[in-house]
């Protein structure tokens, strides 16, 4: 089943304390989904798609920062959502609960895809003995000003990089992103404050 999915551009993770999450005007969302509740139907579910995708493809762009992968996952995302609609329990707004699939969705695109690095980069290594790789420093010389922030983020792991985006780029509590990333609330605080003291280092060492 594919849903037709509105195209925004995706925001920007210039700085990780800007604001971009989309609210989710709880009177209206509400009576989106009480009429996906009486008959979940396609023609039913569509108008969620359009009132929150601009707030999954943030959260899906900012964790895997590629337009093309945030689109796939982004169907997927809402696949799943409508699949899955009678799990739907009304403990976390309904805009939460898409969250959280998108965030499951992407931290296994990312894990997937960094095997595949992993294998790569063995691969090559194999190839190209000797040869000599390039310094950090070297590599990210001439990049702009802008561009430190989202790249720091970018080196963390996957569960690090969604504990950094849902809270404070998309201005989660740590229990709603915890229950996104399906984690306790010890873990994703461990997580947190990691992301946290692992991205000032990154930042510093890039001054």
């Amino acid at each position: 089943m594919l849903f037709a999915l509105p195209n925004p551009k995706p925001p920007a993770l210039d700085n990780v304390t800007e604001i971009l999450s989309v609210d989710d005007e709880p009177g209206q969302l509400q009576s989106l989904v009480d009429c996906c509740r009486r008959a979940r139907t396609p023609a039913n579910f569509e108008p969620l798609v359009r009132a929150l995708m601009p707030r999954v493809r943030g959260v899906l762009y900012n964790l895997v920062l590629n337009r093309e992968d945030m689109d796939d996952l982004a169907q997927e995302t809402w696949v799943a959502a409508y699949e899955q609609f009678e799990r739907f329990d009304g403990a976390s707004s309904f805009g939460t609960w898409v969250c959280g699939i998108a965030v499951k969705k992407a931290l296994q695109f990312m894990r997937n895809r960094r095997r595949r690095d992993e294998l790569r980069a063995e691969h090559e290594d194999l190839v190209h003995v000797g040869l000599p790789t390039p310094a950090p420093d070297t590599q990210l010389m001439g990049r702009e000003e802008e561009d430190r922030v989202t790249e720091a983020v970018a080196s963390l792991s996957p569960e690090l990089r969604a504990a950094i985006v849902l809270t404070a780029v998309e201005q989660m509590t740590p229990a709603e992103a915890g229950k996104a990333c399906g984690c306790s609330m010890p873990v994703f605080y461990w997580r947190l404050y990691t992301a946290r003291r692992q991205l000032t280092r990154i930042l510093e060492r890039r001054k």
